[in-house]
C-alpha cells in the first residue's frame, strides 16, 4: 500500500474517531466543521457532495481528506444536521 494512501485512510480514521467523541475533542471538530462549510458556502455536507469542487477552499486537512475521499469514492457522514443556505 502506498504512503498516500496509508495516510489517506489515517486522516478519514482520525476524522471518524473524532466525530464519534463525546468529549471536547469531538465537540471541535464538529465546530471545525460547521465553520468550514460555512465558509464553503454550502448548506450540504461537502464530505458527501463529490460533485462541487470548492475552489476557494483555504483548509488544509478537511480538504485534504475530503479530496482523498472523493478521488477514492469514499462517503463520509459528519452526523451534522443539514440545512439548506437560504
Amino acid at each position: 500500500m502506498s504512503l498516500y494512501m496509508e495516510q489517506g485512510l489515517l486522516n478519514i480514521q482520525l476524522l471518524l474517531k473524532a466525530l464519534s467523541d463525546c468529549q471536547m475533542a469531538g465537540d471541535v471538530i464538529r465546530l471545525t466543521i460547521q465553520k468550514w462549510k460555512w465558509h464553503l458556502g454550502t448548506g450540504g455536507d461537502p464530505f458527501q457532495d463529490h460533485t462541487y469542487e470548492y475552489t476557494h477552499d483555504e483548509s488544509k486537512w478537511l480538504k485534504s481528506v475530503r479530496k482523498f475521499a472523493v478521488q477514492n469514492h469514499i462517503n463520509i457522514s459528519t452526523g451534522l444536521q443539514e440545512y439548506p443556505l437560504q
